[in-house]
């Protein structure tokens, strides 16, 4: 599955501060990462998102103080039906309706 996981963070302005947020795949790896850096005097929040897919977990963190978190959201965006479901479907639709067709002849004969 791929998807957009998204945080925004908030400082209340008391010490300069980094902000992170990291994905890992099932093997524990680091699939993706975004950081950013807040000034002393920032007061406010700011968001943190990434794009992503075979993700196994998160962690959100600050080296810092002082800092909020709020709205935390993980998007999985939709699997696409393969093209040839829909003809495999009708193909098992054809077959089943002529199979009822003909045991349907043969019991009226």
């Amino acid at each position: 599955e791929s998807g957009t996981v998204s945080i925004d963070l908030g400082d209340f302005n008391q010490d300069e501060d980094r902000l992170f947020l990291w994905a890992y795949d099932v093997n524990d790896l680091v699939i993706n990462f975004t950081e950013l850096d807040i000034a002393a005097d920032f007061v406010g929040m700011l968001p943190l998102s990434l794009a992503l897919s075979g993700i196994k977990s998160l962690t959100i963190g600050v080296y810092g103080s002082g800092i909020y978190a709020d709205n935390l959201t993980y998007t999985v965006e939709p699997v696409p039906v393969p093209a040839a479901l829909p003809l495999l479907l009708s193909g098992l639709g054809a077959l089943g309706f002529a199979g009822w067709r003909r045991k349907r002849g043969s019991a009226v004969a």
